[in-house]
Parts: C-alpha cells; sequence; structure tokens
C-alpha cells in the first residue's frame, strides 16, 4: 500500500508556528513506531507536509536521524491507498453537519 502520513502534529508533536521556524517537534512514538514497521513490512511511505518546499531537505534529514526514510513533499497524490492525517474527519458514509466541523479540533488541541 502507499501509505501518506502527515509531518506536524502526525508524526511529529506541533505547536503552531513551528513549521514557519524551521522547527521540529519530537516524534509522536505510535506514529513513528508504525512508520518503521510498515517500511519494514513493505509498504510505500511518503511524507507529506505543509511546510514550503525549500524546507523539505531539512525535513528529509530530521526523518532519516529517527530512522524513518521516505520521500517528502507538499503535493497531494491522488494515487495514495490511505491518508494519515491530524486534520482531517473520517468519512462513515453519514452526513456531516456543519456544527461536527465547527467543533473538529486536532488531537494536540484537545
Amino acid at each position: 500500500m502507499k501509505i501518506a502520513l502527515d509531518l506536524d502534529g502526525t508524526l511529529l508533536q506541533y505547536t503552531p508556528g513551528m513549521g514557519a521556524r524551521g522547527d521540529f517537534g519530537q516524534p509522536v512514538p505510535s506514529t513513528r513506531s508504525f512508520a518503521i514497521a510498515a517500511i519494514s513490512r513493505g509498504h510505500e511511505l511518503l511524507c507529506f507536509t505543509a511546510r514550503q518546499r525549500w524546507q523539505h531537505k531539512d525535513i528529509h534529514a530530521h526523518l532519516d536521524k529517527l530512522g524513518i526514510r521516505m520521500p517528502v513533499t507538499s503535493k497531494k497524490e491522488m494515487d495514495v491507498d490511505v491518508w494519515i492525517d491530524d486534520r482531517a474527519i473520517n468519512f462513515h458514509n453519514q452526513v456531516l453537519s456543519c456544527a461536527d466541523i465547527e467543533a473538529f479540533r486536532p488531537w494536540w488541541e484537545r
């Protein structure tokens, strides 16, 4: 499977402003473990980020230090099988209300 992992707030801890400063949070332990296991099982991982393109080289180097080797992109690829992101709502074949969307908070803001 091709799996896209969001960087800030999913693969790494996040606080607002980190990306603009070029800072990196600590790895989220469960996501780091998952990424290493998925790679060892032959899955193709892709690091997705909203950070600027000029930061991708530093992101790649930081992930390498954590033992996680994967390409980094800001482009949403449509051939991904699964997206893992802290700012997503899973759709379960039901209509969402505007109130559901307005109440949404990423896990690190709860």
